[in-house]
């Protein structure tokens, strides 16, 4: 049982990471303009895994989605203007 249990620790512990990998390159992107294509590739794959995870069990799908919602506003929300 133990074993169990460390194995979704570590399932759960490589997703968080993963998530905070693809929201990092979105604000980089959002930011400085660069890894565009990098932001939209490691997006669609969370994607990807979050969907794969909310049909398996949905407490583990979660944080993925969480993070693809965080890094898709953070692409295409449009940036306000600076009124001078």
């Amino acid at each position: 049982m133990q074993d169990l249990a460390i194995l979704v620790s570590i399932i759960l512990g490589v997703e968080i990471l993963f998530a905070l990998t693809t929201v990092y390159f979105s604000a980089v992107y959002r930011f400085r303009g660069t890894f565009r294509k990098t932001a939209m590739t490691l997006t669609a794959l969370l994607a990807v895994v979050a969907g794969w995870l909310m049909g398996q069990e949905w407490r583990l799908g979660l944080p993925a989605t969480v993070a693809v919602i965080v890094s898709v506003l953070f692409m295409y929300l449009p940036v306000r203007s600076k009124k001078k």
